[in-house]
């Protein structure tokens, strides 16, 4: 929604402001990686979780490609439809499509919804005859009657999460300091090497464009990484692939 507003924001203050309202929501970007790991079989998950970043790749590859193709021959406003256009078509249909979480099914103390969920997974896997995940999801059945947890105020269970975080705080640490790391080289330098400075007579006319076709080729590059890392991440374990 506003990346679709930000098209036709009638000053730049506003398409600033609607463009910080994207980046709010893509703060949830880290969902999709949640979501998956609850579902995969441990053996591939993290195989599974990299395709994920395939992704990423893929979108900033188009992103890049449109700003390539667009911006010589036609206004900014054509290109924020145009970068929008994908996530309006394929989100409505993911969340129709996708399992809600069986874990905060549970939670929220709708066990015969996780249930569904977990014969659904188990089906789709080829487990669904497999003797001890029938039992183990009979078990979980069996808890439908049990009353529903307690529930507590938003905030409450919001500072409990954080704190369960923040419990873990050298982990998430180090976990923050990776994703920095990753954000500030690679986007960072990508943006930075790819401009060019256009310099009249005027020393101070300088005017600042960047070069898609590198940026475009520079992104290419993740593709392979992502290739690597499918193939090598359970033979020289995450640590390395990270360091790597």
């Amino acid at each position: 929604v506003f990346g679709f507003a930000s098209a036709f924001a009638p000053n730049f203050s506003t398409f600033v402001l609607l463009r910080f309202f994207v980046g709010v929501g893509l703060g949830s970007g880290a969902v999709p990686y949640d979501l998956l790991a609850e579902m995969i079989p441990a053996a591939s998950r993290g195989r599974a979780l990299i395709w994920v970043g395939v992704g990423w790749a893929v979108g900033t590859l188009y992103t890049t490609g449109m700003a390539w193709l667009i911006l010589p021959r036609a206004s900014w406003r054509m290109l924020a439809v145009v970068c929008a256009l994908p996530t309006a078509l394929i989100f409505p249909v993911l969340a129709y499509a996708l399992d809600e979480s069986p874990r905060w099914l549970l939670e929220a103390g709708r066990t015969l919804d996780a249930v569904a969920v977990f014969r659904r997974l188990a089906d789709k896997s080829g487990a669904g005859g497999d003797a001890k995940v029938d039992a183990a999801i009979r078990a979980i059945a069996a808890d439908a009657d049990a009353p529903p947890p307690k529930e507590h105020p938003f905030g409450v269970v919001a500072c409990k999460r954080l704190a369960a975080v923040l419990a873990q705080w050298r982990l998430s640490l180090r976990v923050w300091v990776i994703w920095f790391s990753l954000g500030a080289v690679y986007y960072g330098s990508t943006l930075t090497i790819a401009r060019t400075f256009d310099k009249n007579d005027d020393d101070d006319d300088v005017r600042c464009r960047f070069r898609y076709d590198v940026i475009f080729s520079i992104f290419t590059a993740s593709l392979v990484g992502k290739a690597i890392a499918i193939q090598l991440i359970d033979v020289v374990g995450r640590v390395r692939m990270i360091c790597a």
